[in-house]
């Protein structure tokens, strides 16, 4: 690929980079540990074995991908982060090919590209010698997918793969962190360094060659920034099994300081079967590094979309994932929004197994993060401003209270955070908070609310929420005045103002 003008990559710079995800992972095609029936099975045999992984993701996928508004469409990447097969064996190989052959073509009205990184059981590791453990991953490379897919070079055993993908305004990195799993014989002693055989490893060769990628790609700030890894690069305590050895990425903090170098927003991964998401922000305290130049990288580990082995650890049934997320990154505030949207398999109702043919996939609880730069350190407080105890400033609190009772407890708040449309910059989620909601009589409650924030915006009604907080969104055009007429069960109406500021760095809307 070859970089690209700003105008090649967004058209409208005020409105950030928009991306959806499609995160998969730990996919073990294989007879003895795949989930689902085989697409590249005789047509008999698959009516046997029942839905295919791609046959019931694209169901799935259709469905929630619909749901879209058009100018909610962001372009698609699919992301999959390693475990491919089972046992690293050519008809495996053959199965993932097919899978993400046709997943692409599938998702191609979305402009759909494809990111892929080995995982430890996409290595022959019985071989000693590194070229012969990825013999399989290099076919599969070359001679299966027969097309130029982000992450897979020219010589895809490499440790560490970037590209800059203009038609997404994204700059990616595939690493390879299994290219020195290796079998290692029977022990039982879990601290012997020879149990390498699950741990993942980034040499300072394969770190050196990532920054040395990442220098010749565009400074260009607006461009989003995703790294892809097999193995997870920090211990999560819920992630370690018991009676495993703890193998996460060794030596990992130097992986993670070049992300951060760079500026990278995501970095997904795989190879414990369990979702999870959080935040790297850790700063050492001998650092001189400024706060406001660090930014927070969102670590999302996938669950196995397609792995019969899910570990208890937990989860009440242990079940299939894989996630959706979709991202924005907005330079002018240096604001980054990711909404992840976990969707798990569902093989039972009511404890009772379910057909093959009525499995499904249902969403999971959403995770929506916004990360932007922390705030400058306040001013010291000038000599000319003081503070006095409340009831010696003679303030009257009169009118004060007089609020509270007109509005019974119900206050309009609003968050200004990036907007997921990929047109729009920001949008304002408004919404109702309860003083003291426990102490309202029935009868007087709050039953409807009426928004409106100018000609600019639509009016929005919302009545009787069962969550009690009547929210809506309205797209950010700059500073506005938001209206809210809140109307009660017995009658009673009141009109409250809540000011929606000029988020810092955007001072040309949204």
């Amino acid at each position: 690929m070859t970089a690209a003008g700003p105008a090649e990559i967004r058209p409208d710079q005020r409105a950030g980079q928009s991306l959806t995800i499609v995160h998969l992972s730990d996919l073990h095609f294989g007879p003895s540990s795949h989930r689902f029936g085989s697409q590249t099975a005789a047509a008999r045999d698959r009516a046997a074995a029942g839905p295919s992984l791609l046959d019931s993701l694209q169901a799935d996928l259709a469905a929630v991908l619909s749901r879209e508004p058009p100018e909610t469409s962001a372009p698609v990447l699919i992301a999959v982060t390693g475990d491919l097969t089972h046992e690293a064996k050519p008809d495996q190989f053959h199965e993932a090919a097919r899978f993400i052959s046709d997943l692409e073509t599938f998702l191609e009205d979305r402009s759909a590209r494809t990111v892929i990184v080995p995982g430890n059981h996409d290595v022959m590791w019985e071989e000693p010698d590194m070229d012969d453990r990825l013999s399989a991953w290099r076919g599969f490379a070359q001679n299966r997918l027969h097309r130029d897919v982000v992450g897979l070079p020219e010589h895809p055993y490499a440790l560490v793969h970037t590209d800059y993908a203009t038609s997404h305004g994204t700059i990616v990195a595939a690493i390879n962190s299994a290219a020195f799993v290796e079998k290692v014989k029977d022990t039982k002693d879990l601290n012997d360094p020879k149990l390498k055989q699950n741990q993942g490893l980034i040499s300072p060769d394969g770190i050196d060659d990532l920054d040395r990628q990442l220098s010749f790609l565009p400074r260009d700030n607006s461009l989003l920034r995703i790294a892809l890894v097999h193995h997870h690069p920090i211990l999560i305590p819920d992630l370690v099994e018991p009676e495993r050895a703890y193998d996460a990425i060794l030596d990992s903090g130097d992986l993670l300081k070049t992300l951060r170098q760079y500026g990278f927003h995501l970095i997904l991964h795989g190879h414990k079967h369990l979702p999870f998401n959080f935040s790297e922000d850790s700063r050492a305290a001998y650092s001189t590094q400024q706060p406001r130049e660090q930014r927070p990288i969102l670590v999302v580990a996938g669950g196995s979309a397609g792995s019969t082995a899910i570990p208890d650890n937990k989860m009440q049934t242990p079940t299939n994932f894989y996630n959706i997320l979709r991202i924005k990154w907005l330079p002018s505030s240096g604001e980054c929004r990711s909404r992840i949207e976990p969707r798990q398999l569902v093989r039972f109702k009511s404890g009772t197994p379910l057909p093959r043919g009525k499995w499904h996939w249902e969403p999971s609880l959403p995770d929506d993060r916004c990360y932007e730069p922390p705030p400058s350190e306040p001013d010291e407080v000038s000599p000319g401003e003081h503070t006095i105890p409340f009831a010696a400033s003679g303030i009257n609190d009169a009118p004060r209270k007089r609020t509270y009772a007109s509005n019974r407890g119900a206050f309009p708040v609003v968050e200004l955070r990036p907007s997921l449309v990929p047109s729009q910059a920001h949008e304002a989620q408004v919404w109702i908070e309860h003083h003291r909601r426990d102490q309202t009589p029935h009868e007087r409650r709050l039953v409807k609310v009426v928004w409106s924030a100018g000609p600019l915006h639509d009016v929005t009604t919302v009545s009787d929420d069962p969550s009690d907080r009547f929210a809506t969104v309205f797209s950010y055009y700059g500073p506005m005045l938001v209206m809210a007429e809140l109307a009660f069960a017995d009658g009673h109406q009141t009109t409250q103002y809540i000011y929606v500021h000029l988020r810092h760095g955007s001072e040309q809307g949204g």
